[in-house]
């Protein structure tokens, strides 16, 4: 994150502003730095929870510098983006940046589908992915599954395919302060396949206090690497 051991930064995690004075029609204007319009954390907000749905790893960042535009309709919301790839810094790197995009059924019914699509240049290397993410909520259960597919390129413009399965399953207290979660991740990239297994729960006093405990496993990684295990705790409090 910083150059030397004794660097100090101040960190921006999200601040935007969303302009929503378009009418029944235009879209609306976002500008600032904010979660990449992509898959699951599109519509669940993780931002500095542990439960996450590995956003950075999967697209090379969470989060950007940019604009984008976005709108609710009677049966579909959308939102797209453009990005300048500089990931925590607004400014261009090496050429970076990053057009994202997607397109769901709206967040108050049972079942959502949404389809999404990333295309651009981060870190030196151009990527491109297409995905498609579900949620199905039977009274406090719920069940997510989220699929992407795509490729990056090297610098020598070698094609590196790459796709990323996840699947969830949940319960909320009605009440919503605990949540119990389980998620099976599939990531490939270059032929080679890792599977992680997650457990976690989650207890939210109120608007201020969040408690979390987490369990991560690696239950099949490429070559025999080693099969970590990782265990965690999270305290949060926001004012």
């Amino acid at each position: 994150m910083f150059n030397s051991p004794n660097d100090q930064k101040f960190i921006i995690r999200e601040a935007h502003i969303n302009y929503t004075a378009t009418g029944n029609t235009l879209p609306n204007i976002r500008l600032g730095h904010f979660t990449l319009p992509f898959g699951l954390e599109n519509s669940l907000d993780t931002n500095g929870r542990l439960l996450d749905y590995n956003h950075g790893a999967n697209l090379g960042t969470k989060l950007d510098w940019g604009i984008g535009l976005n709108k609710v309709h009677n049966r579909f919301k959308y939102t797209v983006s453009y990005t300048l790839g500089g990931k925590d810094d607004p400014k261009q790197v090496a050429g970076s940046h990053l057009i994202t995009g997607r397109v769901s059924t709206l967040e108050h019914n049972d079942f959502i589908i949404g389809a999404s699509f990333y295309h651009g240049k981060l870190d030196n290397i151009n990527r491109e992915r297409y995905g498609i993410d579900l949620q199905y909520y039977l009274a406090n259960w719920g069940v997510l599954a989220e699929l992407s597919k795509g490729n990056k390129y090297s610098e020598n413009n070698l094609k590196i395919n790459q796709s990323y399965t996840l699947i969830e399953l949940n319960r909320e207290s009605f009440n919503t302060q605990w949540k119990l979660y389980s998620q099976l991740i599939v990531n490939k990239d270059k032929g080679l396949t890792s599977k992680t297994a997650l457990f976690g729960i989650r207890y939210q006093a109120n608007n201020n206090f969040e408690a979390s405990l987490q369990f991560k496993k690696k239950i099949t990684v490429p070559f025999e690497g080693n099969k970590t295990s990782l265990f965690r705790v999270q305290i949060r409090y926001r004012y």
